[in-house]
């Protein structure tokens, strides 16, 4: 069962990145808005950082790397032992 959960936390965490990765262009764009009507600097920093926040939200690269870091270690504990025999 435990398996099951951590599958669960996965996908809802991809799903998560997924949604804030859209917003990344769409407040790409409200910046562009913003500079063409001349607005102040600090909204549109502010519009940049809530953009960067986005997009490291939810990010799962580290867990992915941790995952294949796991199986990697694996093969070559495998691999290790097949040369004895």
């Amino acid at each position: 069962m435990s398996t099951f959960w951590k599958k669960v936390k996965c996908a809802s965490r991809e799903i998560f990145n997924f949604l804030t990765n859209l917003l990344c262009p769409v407040l790409s764009l409200v910046c562009v808005l913003m500079e063409v009507f001349n607005l102040p600097a600090k909204a549109i920093q502010a519009v940049k950082k809530a953009e960067y926040w986005c997009w490291q939200a939810a990010g799962t690269k580290d867990e992915i790397d941790h995952f294949l870091d796991a199986v990697e270690d694996a093969i070559e504990k495998t691999e290790e032992g097949s040369d004895i025999i």
